[in-house]
């Protein structure tokens, strides 16, 4: 009777510790657009916009020629575990739903508790002129 006891309380004390290690994994994200410029600007953009590669700039002195800025975007994501960041990509997919082709970062900022990731940004949407003009065709002249 004594063994059956200890059996069961040691099986019991295996569950319970057993169910305190799992761990769970969440993700959250918000996202936030304000428009910058008027509604109709967007539908003027070209589609190949979205075509072009997705630039990131820290500072507007990088961005090479002229280039609007259509939208701030803010965006916290939370994830537990061992979810990876999705932010970028995040970022990317508003950035071509305005017509976008690249960011520039305003405030990136980080933080870590245990298993708790935090990361926000702030970030301008912009439509890269020069960029759209690196992947024109180049015109030969006969």
């Amino acid at each position: 009777m004594k063994s059956r006891l200890s059996v069961t309380l040691t099986a019991i004390a295996l569950f319970i510790t057993a169910a305190a290690c799992t761990q769970t994994e969440s993700y959250t994200s918000k996202i936030h657009v304000t428009k910058l410029v008027p509604a109709d600007v967007f539908e003027v953009l070209p589609e190949s916009a979205a075509q072009t590669e997705f630039k990131v700039f820290k500072d507007s002195g990088d961005i090479k020629g002229e280039y609007f800025e259509l939208a701030m975007i803010e965006i916290e994501e939370t994830a537990s575990g061992d979810i990876p960041a999705k932010i970028m990509d995040s970022l990317k997919t508003e950035v071509a739903a305005l017509g976008g082709n690249g960011i520039l970062i305003l405030n990136n900022e980080a933080s870590d508790a245990k298993d708790l990731h935090n990361k926000k940004m702030k970030v301008i949407a912009i439509y890269n002129l020069e960029q759209l003009n690196d992947n024109a065709p180049t015109l030969v002249s006969l």
